[in-house]
């Protein structure tokens, strides 16, 4: 996908396609993007390294990691950097500097985050030849201030003018690589455009090794998933490497070598609980079944004060559940099985490989919810079709249903990250 070399200046550390994010200065702090990676991301690059006056002094070859600006934004999601987390950390931040100004400095007002925002989308980032990437860097950051300035003062005069702009270019200039991302990534034609990571070193310039850098996340960034029995994780963690790969090793599970220690609502519930006394400190997701059980145990653990990096959720409700097919004492119908009767294997594929249309059977009665607790038919076969599947296979499968699963846990897992930062 990538070539194996090529020649790069070797002053840039950080880069989406051709644009610097972040270029290497001496005795200047530099963000750890190893989080944004993983160990198949990596690659030989060839750099050439140069002197203060940028003059060539020698060829080397590295290790360097590259995935792309979609990938990359899926991770800084779930690290608790959305774009809707950094607007509003800038935007606080900004009052707190209008309500305060310096008595010493006499400096313009600093303008809105979206003002930044959209100056920034306006940068063509494909089309940015691949030589001289700090220079188009600083060239394209002024052009963006002056789209700053025609927002903020349109009506500048002349002897403001270059001051302001200069201002600006300032402030976007100082803007974390993160927040530059997420604002770039609004822009689809950037998704599917490289990241590119260069964690090297040279002899004069006090920069860690690439040996010092721990690619992925720490377990401290990582998510615990939950859930009721063994058959969730597992389908939860399969659909994850199918789907989702690039971020799949965000997300730790319950061993379930042996016996899974939490089977069944009141087992997950009570250890909800539990977590709650000790104050754990890792994040953890807890996710409930949307039948009759889990949404009562759902709504109670919804009543409990919980710490940011712990939070609860059930599967989702679906269209495709409100007119399903059941049976029980009063005979076939049509129901809407959300909240009563929707387990894991409801999300999988209930054509694939499969003859008889999909149906739930009502089994018991609570009390608790005054109804009905059902059922999914024939569940362990669609689940061990599912658990064969391979990634041959998965372009045939219908996995709308998990797709939203995926996109509601995640979603989740988000704001505890952007609780966690908020907390921070």
């Amino acid at each position: 996908m990538y070539p194996a070399k090529m020649d790069l200046d070797a002053s840039v550390f950080l880069q989406l396609a051709n644009f610097a994010l972040d270029t290497r200065r001496k005795d200047h702090f530099h963000l750890d993007y190893s989080t944004l990676f993983q160990p198949e991301d990596a690659y030989e690059q060839r750099y050439t390294w140069r002197d203060e006056a940028e003059d060539p002094l020698e060829e080397s070859i590295e290790t360097a990691y590259r995935t792309t600006l979609r990938t990359a934004i899926a991770r800084l999601n779930l690290l608790g950097y959305s774009y809707h987390q950094i607007r509003d950390i800038y935007e606080e931040s900004r009052l707190e500097r209008d309500r305060n100004p310096s008595p010493h400095l006499h400096t313009p007002p600093n303008p809105p985050f979206d003002f930044l925002a959209e100056s920034l989308r306006t940068i063509d980032i494909a089309g940015i030849p691949p030589d001289e990437p700090k220079a188009q860097r600083v060239g394209a950051l002024a052009d963006a201030a002056n789209h700053v300035l025609s927002m903020v003062e349109p009506n500048c005069v002349a002897a403001e003018r270059d001051r302001m702009r200069a201002w600006f270019g300032l402030i976007l200039l100082g803007l974390d690589p993160f927040t530059v991302l997420q604002v770039l990534a609004r822009e689809p034609v950037n998704l599917d455009l490289p990241v590119t990571w260069h964690p090297y070193a040279e002899d004069f310039w006090e920069f860690p090794l690439p040996e010092d850098f721990e690619i992925g996340l720490t377990h401290q960034d990582r998510y615990l998933i939950v859930t009721e029995g063994s058959s969730d994780s597992a389908v939860i963690k399969k659909a994850l490497s199918l789907l989702r790969p690039e971020i799949s090793d965000v997300f730790d599970f319950i061993d379930m070598a042996e016996n899974y220690p939490l089977t069944g609502v009141g087992n997950l519930h009570n250890f909800y609980q539990g977590l709650l006394k000790i104050g754990i400190l890792n994040n953890v997701l807890f996710i409930y079944d949307n039948d009759t059980e889990g949404t009562a145990k759902f709504t109670a653990a919804a009543q409990l004060a919980s710490p940011p990096n712990i939070r609860t959720m059930k599967l989702p409700n679906l269209p495709v559940f409100e007119q399903f097919a059941t049976i029980g004492p009063t005979g076939e119908q049509p129901v809407n099985i959300n909240g009563k009767a929707v387990s894991i294997e409801c999300f999988l594929d209930f054509h694939w490989r499969e003859q008889r249309p999909p149906r739930v059977r009502w089994t018991g009665y609570h009390r608790g919810s005054d109804q009905y607790q059902g059922e999914l038919e024939g569940k362990q076969e669609y689940l061990r079709e599912f658990l064969a599947l391979d990634a041959a296979n998965v372009d045939i499968y219908d996995t709308s249903k998990l797709e939203v699963l995926l996109d509601n846990i995640t979603i989740e897992c988000a704001r505890i990250g952007d609780a966690r930062v908020n907390e921070d």
